[in-house]
């Protein structure tokens, strides 16, 4: 059950961190 639970919250916690990865490589400080 912890398991289960544990790697629900990963996913949940990757969804803000992918969209922060998307944010950060259309920057406009990588020009």
């Amino acid at each position: 059950m912890t398991a289960t639970i544990f790697i629900g919250l990963a996913l949940l916690a990757a969804v803000p961190l992918v969209a922060l990865l998307h944010l950060a490589d259309r920057s406009p400080s990588r020009f």
